[in-house]
């Protein structure tokens, strides 16, 4: 893989206590970020079942949270930010599905020595905290496999290199304008995006070589999608006045494409259900 930058938990954790409900806000905010959520929920739904423990790692202010209690799981939150941790009581709390939270604490994805091994069936960490530690993605996504239990799952989702170039090209262009060639160079050959190019906004971002490789040695990966292909482009190609039915059409079509390898890159996120080694419960994916 890449050099890749620090971790820095301090500067992660306030970064995200200052961004308050912009991290709510943000699955509402275009079309792309419509069809994102939709495509992680559906993950969700392939493979949490009622009943079952679920750590929501990165849980931010619950929109996830709120999700899992909805398919019948009982959920510990965990989150690098206090302020998160308090906005997603907030939130999971008025949409009515507190009880299903059996805990809620302040976690660092890369240190659960707090919880014991195997003690989930399955762990989220969506939206992308593997992109935050940036270089302490393998120790992180080791304490995610660690947690679960043998034949369990992780669904994660990590920040797209080639779908953010996509997605984002004006702010692309910008930038080169701003900081010269070898500034976007750079983001191409390694995904890293800087603090002080990128409004504070510190992160990794994938190829999906390197989630692959990321994922050897830590179990099977049973299902992985882009987050969107045909909204992820420039939100002017988003007809502004599709029905409901229109919309329903448009999301069975990114349903299908995403899923086809060709495509994994090209989203705003890689999203991955990897399969703990270990022999899976009867009746279980």
């Amino acid at each position: 893989m890449p050099v890749t930058g620090r971790f820095d938990a301090e500067y992660v954790a306030a970064f995200f206590d200052a961004y308050g409900r912009r991290e709510w806000d943000r699955h509402d905010a275009s079309p792309a970020a419509r069809v994102s959520f939709t495509l992680h929920v559906e993950l969700l739904a392939e493979f949490v079942r009622g009943g079952d423990l679920v750590l929501d790692a990165g849980a931010g202010p619950g929109r996830f949270t709120i999700e899992l209690a909805r398919l019948g799981a009982r959920v510990h939150v965990g989150d690098i930010s206090p302020g998160q941790l308090e906005l997603n009581r907030q939130m999971v709390t008025e949409a009515g599905y507190d009880s299903a939270v059996v805990a809620r604490e302040v976690l660092d994805i890369c240190d659960l020595s707090q919880l014991a091994s195997g003690a989930f069936d399955v762990v989220v960490c969506f939206g992308g905290p593997l992109s935050y530690v940036r270089d302490g993605a393998p120790d992180a996504l080791a304490e995610l496999v660690r947690v679960t239990r043998p034949g369990g799952h992780v669904l994660l989702s990590v920040m797209s290199t080639l779908g953010a170039m996509r997605a984002f090209l004006p702010a692309v262009v910008d930038e080169h304008r701003r900081f010269g060639p070898e500034h976007i160079d750079g983001i191409l050959r390694t995904g890293e995006l800087r603090r002080d190019t990128n409004r504070g906004h510190e992160m990794r971002m994938f190829r999906w070589p390197e989630v692959a490789a990321l994922c050897a040695g830590h179990g099977e990966i049973v299902a992985a999608s882009a987050a969107n292909y045909l909204t992820a482009g420039p939100e002017s190609a988003v007809p502004g006045d599709l029905s409901e039915d229109e919309w329903q059409r448009l999301l069975s079509w990114e349903r299908h494409i995403c899923r086809e390898p060709g495509v994994l890159d090209t989203g705003t996120h890689i999203l991955v259900a990897l399969r703990t080694p270990g022999a899976a419960s009867a009746g279980r994916l």
